[in-house]
């Protein structure tokens, strides 16, 4: 597969290296396994998980695995050893080997290194589909889907998921909407705004919307703080608030 990912243990960062040649940025603290995007990725929906040989979670020192999961659901599981991919485990939970993988799916990207399909007889096909400051994601089971020689498919009937993302900027402050559906089932709703140094996700419809926060100010001695809020849409003051401060590394938060 043309993803790989190396993992440095002096500051415990992870860099993923994506088919089109661009780069992806974690770090993780001690004592945790979970590696936030840094820098110029932290607008990124995607995360790292560090693993042990017995895949628990690594909190220090090497890692032998680095679970790293893409917007889609996928999870690409890299060997820090060799930094390339050893599993895949799709959207709906089946995993098989990197080879395995590469004899049963095709996966195409889009010219600027994007995922545009990933089809397998026996997941059937998820496909992304861009719009004007939108991008949809459909998934279509097998039998719903007729590969061509060209390789291009042919669907029928309706998907059973979808996701719809629509990003609009709303003085300064860019916000996503995010919609999420399964055949069946009401569809979930999550807005993200984001500005300089604070992100709100807010889930839910109506007066049962919760809003998180996150926000990021640099301190002095190169320090920086992050406090994080959890309120209900119509309440003045949040139900959960911590703060963190940490070092500031070079490359971001």
């Amino acid at each position: 597969m043309a993803w790989s990912a190396s993992f440095s243990g002096d500051e415990r960062r992870v860099t993923v290296k994506r088919p089109s040649g661009s780069h992806i940025y974690f770090k993780a603290q001690e004592g945790s396994a979970e590696a936030s995007p840094v820098g110029s990725s932290r607008k990124l929906d995607y995360r790292v998980c560090l693993l042990n040989q017995d895949l628990t979670p690594n909190i220090q020192d090497t890692p032998a695995y680095m679970d790293m999961v893409l917007p889609s659901g996928m999870i690409l599981r890299f060997s820090a050893a060799t930094g390339e991919v050893v599993s895949v485990t799709s959207s709906s939970g089946n995993t098989m080997s990197a080879e395995e993988y590469a004899r049963k799916v095709q996966v195409t990207y889009n010219p600027d290194g994007s995922l545009n399909s990933v089809y397998s007889q026996v997941q059937g096909l998820m496909r992304s589909i861009p719009g004007d400051n939108s991008l949809t994601l459909e998934w279509y089971a097998p039998g719903n889907v007729s590969p061509t020689n060209d390789g291009e498919f042919v669907v029928t009937g309706e998907p059973y998921k979808m996701a719809l993302y629509e990003t609009s900027m709303e003085n300064g402050v860019k916000v996503t909407h995010i919609t999420n559906q399964r055949a069946g089932q009401k569809p979930q709703f999550i807005e993200r705004r984001e500005e300089d140094g604070k992100v709100a996700i807010i889930k839910g419809e109506g007066d049962e919307r919760i809003v998180r926060t996150i926000e990021r100010n640099a301190l002095p001695g190169s320090k920086w703080e992050r406090i994080e809020t959890v309120r209900g849409i119509n309440d003045s003051q949040p139900s959960r608030s911590t703060r963190t401060v940490k070092k500031y590394t070079d490359g971001g938060w």
